[in-house]
């Protein structure tokens, strides 16, 4: 079997060509990674399935990237209604003024409220109890934000598609009441939506891995398992050619035998993995080699173990915002304590954290539960070679030993013992930095420079591109008395403080669905970014503002991080996914204030 665009590859952005006139678009990375299809007929094209709450603009973006700027499609074609594939539909329909177009037995769940008879395994074990848990004005709102009923429309019981006239809708129901797939009978293309999947969702394996398989549905996200089952079988009898599934990579070769195989029970078709697969090459002479992907997926787990004190002593967090995003990116690295001073070492050579250090001057996070503010100096070439030999003799390594022998083949391509001859003639290729502890970084340190705050945050970011200069987003989006331009559900914004916005500057707001707040500006960039700090409901806020060059105006991201206490944390997950749908919804009123004639700062 083969998956097109490259096995194990990671999700991008960027729309890539699947079939004729289908172009495939996968939001998010990992397990939480969702795909979207962007489908020509003619002069027109349709969208089927819409992501993430905040999937909007990566969607927008793709969309005129191949289709120009302004595209709009005919119509929305969900194969069904869950957060991940019907998030963005609303957002999208009525910035578009496009129907959304689904099986006729899905339309109750449009309201976007818990229904017990369409309840799958995941909302009887968690949705349903926290949602009776909230206040009924919280819940109210929730399904208010979430529901699509203004712009759903039924498929037509023919099996006729809007937009599609070569394409056909199958009923596939059992993962919902009324999923369904879509099928363009002269080339066998079959847009499988979550019925049948490339990647086993329902293995631990298949979750932090993700080997290349055909599979079925999760099933704690399933309705009707057995009525799943017998969808999988329908599809096999499609005999389709190519299977473009909900989640996974589009499988080419084979596709209708691993249908009928997995309807059948019998074992799947699939690639061996070998263990070398998993173990890390970091020996090449690349400035840059990729970590394992096994490596990739765990990296939530390490941060976890390092968090609760159980990996070894000298492994730390690295927290630095993202050059290009701005958002913050972790890492777990191995501090060294080397002649009184402490040093990082990077065993991928330029990787990911190496360049986000460098566009950050050097400026970073570090610690287990207590974290401090700190620099780092990159050390010069010919200074490397007797820190590099430390790393790999670190925690009483004896040199020629199995660990040591191993991480030097397998990560400097070196001998068991080496000198420090043979380790500086690789050493251009593994960057080193001491680290240096933060001078002086005043009394309103920002977000990332608090000494000793509690790392178990909860965080997402929303963007989008505003045809204004930086200058312009920054004033404007920068203060915050300039929400009451955009946002419906602030009341009452006034600045507090004297002089101009800065470090230091506080607010005193009130939004429709929280208390008076104080708001307090911690960190300030003109006009690149800023940061903010609150307290609200149990939970402190922390948001970001980046604005950034872009082709047609300015790149404008929020992130926001919340740290809920005590048992604020029952309500943090659903209270962060209302406020990234509101966020994104945001965005647009942003935009569209911004390239309007009329706005003003302050």
């Amino acid at each position: 079997m083969s998956m097109l665009a490259g096995r194990g590859r990671r999700p991008s952005l960027a729309p890539q060509q699947i079939a004729a006139g289908v172009y495939l678009v996968t939001l998010g990375k990992g397990a939480v990674a969702s795909n979207v299809y962007l489908v020509g007929s003619d002069a027109t094209w349709t969208l089927v399935d819409a992501g993430w709450a905040s999937s909007a603009e990566a969607i927008r973006r793709a969309a005129e990237a191949v289709f120009g700027p302004g595209a709009r499609p005919v119509a929305i074609l969900l194969t069904h209604i869950h957060p991940d594939h019907s998030g963005s539909a609303g957002v999208l329909a009525r910035s578009w003024e496009v129907p959304v177009y689904l099986h006729t037995h899905e339309l109750p769940m449009a309201a976007g409220k818990y229904l017990p008879q369409y309840a799958m395994p995941l909302d009887r074990w968690l949705v349903g109890p926290v949602m009776r848990l909230l206040p009924s004005r919280t819940r109210r709102r929730i399904e208010a934000e979430n529901s699509i009923t203004d712009v759903v429309r039924p498929l037509d019981p023919q099996g006729c598609v809007p937009g599609l006239p070569d394409w056909e809708w199958v009923a596939t129901p059992g993962h919902t009441p009324g999923h369904v797939a879509y099928l363009r009978r002269r080339d066998g293309v079959l847009l499988a939506g979550d019925a049948a999947l490339t990647v086993d969702l329902n293995s631990l394996g298949g979750v932090l891995v993700g080997p290349q398989r055909v599979a079925g549905p999760p099933r704690y996200t399933t309705w009707d398992w057995p009525a799943a089952r017998r969808s999988l079988g329908a599809l096999a009898e499609l005999e389709p050619r190519v299977l473009l599934p909900g989640h996974g990579r589009p499988l080419s070769a084979r596709t209708a035998a691993a249908l009928h195989a997995l309807a059948q029970g019998r074992p799947p078709i699939r690639r061996r993995q070998r263990v070398q697969d998993f173990l890390p090459r970091y020996s090449g002479s690349e400035r840059y080699r990729p970590p394992p992907r096994l490596y990739a997926r765990l990296q939530w787990l390490g941060f976890a173990l390092t968090w609760l004190g159980l990996s070894p002593r000298y492994v730390v967090t690295l927290e630095v915002p993202g050059r290009r995003s701005g958002v913050i990116r972790k890492t777990n690295l191995v501090l060294l304590e080397h002649d009184g001073e402490g040093y990082l070492v990077a065993l991928a050579g330029e990787s990911e954290w190496v360049r986000n250090v460098r566009a950050a001057g050097g400026r970073v996070v570090l610690g287990r539960r207590r974290r401090r503010a700190a620099t780092l100096v990159e050390v010069p070439v010919k200074q490397r070679a007797p820190v590099i030999r430390a790393y790999m003799l670190r925690a009483g390594r004896r040199p020629g030993s199995a660990p040591v022998a191993r991480e030097a083949r397998d990560y400097f391509g070196v001998s068991s013992d080496p000198s420090l001859a043979e380790i500086g003639s690789v050493a251009d290729r593994y960057p080193v930095f001491r680290v240096m502890p933060r001078p002086n970084p005043g009394a309103s340190p920002g977000r990332h420079e608090e000494e000793g705050k509690d790392v178990r945050a909860l965080s997402y970011h929303t963007e989008t591109v505003i045809r204004r200069s930086p200058e312009d987003v920054f004033e404007f989006c920068s203060d915050l008395r300039s929400e009451l331009q955009w946002n419906p559900k602030v009341k009452h914004v006034e600045k507090v403080t004297d002089g101009p916005v800065g470090v230091g500057t506080r607010y005193r707001a009130q939004w429709s669905n929280s208390g008076p707040t104080t708001v307090q500006v911690v960190a300030f960039d003109r006009p690149r970014s800023w940061e903010t700090h609150a307290t609200a409901r149990g939970m402190r806020i922390w948001f970001r503002g980046t604005v950034t060059d872009a082709a047609s105006g300015s790149r404008y991201i929020a992130s926001l991080e919340l740290l809920p206490r005590r048992l604020a944390w029952l309500v943090a997950p659903l209270a962060l996914l209302a406020m990234r749908r509101q966020d994104q919804k945001n965005m647009d009123r942003i935009r569209q204030a911004l390239e309007s004639s009329t706005v003003t700062s302050g």
